[in-house]
């Protein structure tokens, strides 16, 4: 049996190590509790199965070493794809690693995915790795299924969706347009305006389906009890520089959740921290060095229209708009940027449609207006009328 390292994943019935000589490898170990641990061998057959195939087919893929019955569980191990971070963290914290290029290699593994008929099922930054020579691999699955039929653009949108709000237009549109040439019949089942309207619907759901994840040990959290005290506690590391804001009592969850909603959509926002349960409810934030409120701070100039809009324009373009009033819930930061406070009570707007350009306020200048309707259209994630790839 291979010593057990670091852990990259963990859930009630799955967790995922390093492992081997050297931290070569990866074991996926299968521990469910109760009656679900009777079909932890074949959901690990399975995936053994997928990653199999998809290795074989010369899918970018960790090769896979062997499945096993331990004391804790059935254990997949794999290849572990040497200097490599996930595509999310990337995007997150060192966007200039990611090229258009990368879009082609992600087209590509769509469209190898396509011809297998295999549905990976939980296509997402995430789960694509990108090494230090700049290739992408694609990880994890668990929900993987070999399909008879398929629709061509499905998979397709939900990449869509999990790109739009953290890489460039320019990624998103390499990736369209490599897909569309290796897989040419996709051509005819959705256009680019199309793709683009739908994976903007499918963020917002996935975002509202997430929101679970900020209330349980997850991706992004994780519950403690201490001394009587339940809480779940964000895993992002907290600014050393800033301070907490806490909100008490009732409306507590509600802020965590509005809070958690907008950092999945990548809007500026006091990032969540802390969620205490019990016995009293409770939420801390973060508060980062000198930020004040937008009562406080100059309105008269093209810095602050330009946040404004790019604001505005970022909800707008999650398909949110803010339903109160405008200055109690909006807080300044030294960079002069705009972020949200938890208690921004939020309404979902009809996504039948494109985004509209968002009238500017009458209090700005002529100069201003101007810079605060360029600002939230450059807010916008895909382009006016069509995502740019070629159209059927």
């Amino acid at each position: 049996m291979t010593n057990s390292n670091s852990v990259l994943k963990s859930s009630a019935h799955r967790s995922t190590r390093t492992g081997g000589e050297g931290d070569d490898e990866v074991r996926k170990l299968f521990h469910s509790k109760g009656w679900r641990r009777l079909g932890d061998r074949r959901r690990a057959e399975r995936e053994y199965r997928q990653l199999q195939l998809a290795f074989t087919a010369g899918l970018p893929v960790p090769r896979p070493l062997g499945l096993n019955r331990e004391p804790a569980g059935w254990c997949l191990s794999m290849e572990r794809i040497a200097n490599a971070r996930s595509l999310a963290s990337v995007l997150l914290e060192q966007p200039e690693r990611v090229r258009d290029e990368h879009g082609e290699q992600l087209g590509r593994l769509l469209a190898q995915l396509t011809h297998l008929r295999l549905r990976h099922g939980d296509l997402h930054p995430g789960n694509l790795l990108l090494d230090d020579t700049g290739k992408l691999w694609l990880v994890d699955f668990g929900q993987a299924r070999v399909v008879d039929t398929r629709d061509e653009s499905d998979e397709l949108v939900t990449l869509l969706a999990s790109l739009r709000e953290r890489s460039s237009l320019a990624l998103r549109d390499a990736l369209v347009r490599t897909y569309f040439e290796f897989v040419p019949s996709a051509r005819g089942l959705a256009s680019p305006r199309t793709l683009a309207r739908a994976a903007r619907r499918a963020r917002r759901s996935t975002v509202q389906r997430n929101l679970d994840r900020w209330t349980r040990t997850s991706g992004v959290a994780e519950e403690h009890t201490r001394a009587g005290q339940h809480e779940v506690r964000a895993l992002r590391e907290p600014d050393a520089h800033s301070t907490r804001l806490l909100i008490e009592g009732e409306q507590a969850r509600r802020a965590w959740l509005t809070a958690a909603r907008l950092f999945e959509h990548n809007v500026p926002v006091l990032a969540p921290v802390c969620l205490f349960t019990k016995p009293e409810r409770a939420a801390e934030f973060e508060l980062p060095e000198g930020v004040v409120p937008v009562a406080e701070a100059a309105r008269d100039g093209l810095q602050f229209a330009r946040s404004y809009g790019t604001l505005l324009g970022t909800l707008h373009d999650r398909g949110l708009q803010l339903n109160s009033s405008f200055e109690p819930l909006v807080l300044v930061a030294p960079s002069g940027q705009l972020l949200l406070h938890p208690l921004a009570l939020l309404t979902e707007l009809d996504l039948t449609d494109e985004p509209t350009e968002l009238q500017s306020p009458s209090f700005l200048t002529e100069a201003a207006r101007a810079t605060f309707e360029a600002s939230s259209r450059a807010a916008f994630r895909d382009a006016p009328h069509d995502t740019g790839a070629p159209t059927p």
